[in-house]
């Protein structure tokens, strides 16, 4: 996971949730919440630790807003896989109990582990939509009137344009 770039993470998440419900099924030590708890926070610090050398928040204003666009929505999309896959093996939990195991379910609060993931990718949504703000007054650049009030509605436009690109 830390060997490629944070957007192509993707494909690597499922495996990494097969292996947390192998450890789950098969170790005494983890088939208990308050461990596999920690381990699951411990994951999600690793992918926001990631997530964040990524979009090198020192730099992400700086730069092209279209490209700060996509670096940011990409790494949304992958925090929002990483969690709904905790959904999805959640459910799945019972086939990773082999041999007449006794299945042991995911019981605990799943705020307990995604707390923390959870307020960065609300962060991360915040900063998507501030950039998706900025893309639609940037297209007020480009925008011509005609007609009989289009030279006035026309200044107001670039008036407002002028206006946010002071801000």
């Amino acid at each position: 996971l830390e060997e490629v770039e944070f957007c192509d993470a993707s494909p690597l998440l499922k495996p990494l949730w097969h292996t947390i419900c192998l450890v789950w099924s098969h170790s005494q030590y983890y088939c208990n919440p308050a461990r596999i708890i920690v381990l699951l926070q411990e994951v999600n610090n690793l992918i926001i630790e990631l997530a964040r050398n990524f979009l090198q928040p020192e730099e992400i204003f700086k730069g092209e807003i279209e490209e700060s666009l996509d670096k940011v929505r990409k790494a949304a999309d992958v925090m929002e896989l990483w969690r709904d896959m905790y959904e999805e093996h959640k459910q799945s939990l019972n086939s990773y109990f082999k041999d007449g195991k006794e299945p042991v379910e995911w019981e605990f609060n799943r705020q307990m582990v995604f707390t923390r993931l959870d307020s960065f990718t609300e962060r991360l949504r915040v900063v998507l939509d501030l950039f998706e703000t900025a893309t639609e007054f940037n297209k007020l650049e480009k925008v011509e009137f005609a007609g009989v009030k289009g030279k006035s509605l026309s200044q107001q436009v670039v008036s407002i344009f002028d206006e946010f690109q002071d801000c």
